[in-house]
């Protein structure tokens, strides 16, 4: 009999769905599909189907009632990490070290999301939600095992202490009203483009989706928010972030589309570097100068006026910019995209 398969009871009698995880090169896959929606009954028949299965794991979040504190130091068997975690988020009663030497400290769940290193200068990752390899799994680099406490302690878990962790400048959260009625699917839409990047499994979008629908609005009354409409919205983040589609929340970027991308090859080099520093200086703004003393501040070396006067031409010519007010004493013609 594998671990799986003599676990699975033991967990579920704390009411802990569990499922068979290949554990590969530090690498965590479920072995089967739909693993975010698994109950007690079919965790019971899955420790049939895969008798011999060594590793398995739960969902952290509402639905086994668990957060955990991922450790994943550098160094392992980091104590002095391990330490610093337990002041900062409170001791717990269940700890596990991983198969890497890092460290598991689990909490009683109260709401929190899954945030990959909220604070940066930690090796952290607090698990409100995903996939959570489970003791004592074992794989191809060492085995899960507890210790401090046993699954009997999971009954007396207690919540970690709530943290707010500074945010990226370039990662603003999601603030919505308590109620809204109107543009709820763009909201969802944003909030789980914002999420995806940095997600370990994918599969965890349809749970994050439910839990922001669900604060967003009142789904019993007026316009409810439907099951199919956050699974549809949850199913078009995931296309776009598996195709490299999804530039939410990093760095800042500009697109060319086709066309345009055509007609600066037509251009020539000049006009094709004065179209990239432009979209980086113009940002978002509607109108911008393209003034000669540009000229000076050039990216990479000063360009003469009429080397400077050409690219602009072209610009213009090609219908890629237009002038939209002239210039007068003291202030610079302003320009717009065409």
């Amino acid at each position: 009999m594998g671990i799986f398969a003599e676990y699975q009871p033991l967990y579920a009698s704390k009411n802990i769905p569990t499922f068979p995880l290949r554990l590969d090169d530090g690498k965590k896959k479920p072995a089967v599909s739909q693993y975010g929606r698994i109950g007690l009954p079919y965790s019971g028949q899955l420790a049939l189907d895969f008798p011999e299965m060594d590793a398995f794991a739960f969902m952290a979040g509402r639905r086994t009632g668990l957060t955990i504190i991922d450790i994943d130091s550098p160094i392992p068997d980091d104590e002095d990490m391990l330490r610093e975690v337990l002041t900062l988020f409170g001791d717990t009663k269940l700890i596990t070290r991983t198969g890497s030497g890092g460290f598991h400290c689990y909490y009683k769940h109260a709401g929190e999301d899954r945030e990959t290193r909220p604070d940066p200068q930690m090796p952290v990752d607090r698990l409100g939600g995903g996939v959570v390899a489970a003791a004592p799994s074992k794989g191809a680099n060492g085995r899960y095992e507890f210790i401090r406490g046993s699954l009997a302690d999971l009954d007396s878990l207690r919540p970690a202490n709530l943290i707010q962790f500074p945010k990226p400048k370039l990662l603003q959260p999601v603030a919505p009203p308590p109620l809204i009625t109107e543009g709820r699917n763009q909201a969802l839409f944003n909030h789980l483009m914002k999420k995806a990047r940095y997600l370990d499994d994918l599969a965890d979008l349809d749970e994050l989706a439910f839990d922001f629908a669900n604060n967003l609005t009142d789904r019993n009354i007026r316009h409810a928010f439907t099951d199919a409409e956050i699974r549809n919205t949850a199913a078009s983040v995931r296309r776009l972030t598996e195709r490299g589609e999804n530039r939410f929340g990093g760095e800042p970027h500009s697109i060319i589309t086709h066309k345009t991308r055509d007609q600066l090859h037509e251009l020539g080099p000049d006009a094709h570097f004065l179209h990239s520093v432009l979209t980086k200086w113009s940002g978002d703004k509607k109108q911008f100068p393209v003034a000669n003393g540009m000229a000076d501040h050039m990216p990479g070396g000063k360009w003469t006026v009429p080397r400077f006067r050409e690219a602009r031409n072209a610009l213009i010519g090609a219908g890629i910019i237009k002038e939209v007010r002239k210039a007068y004493t003291g202030h610079a013609a302003l320009f717009s995209w065409a």
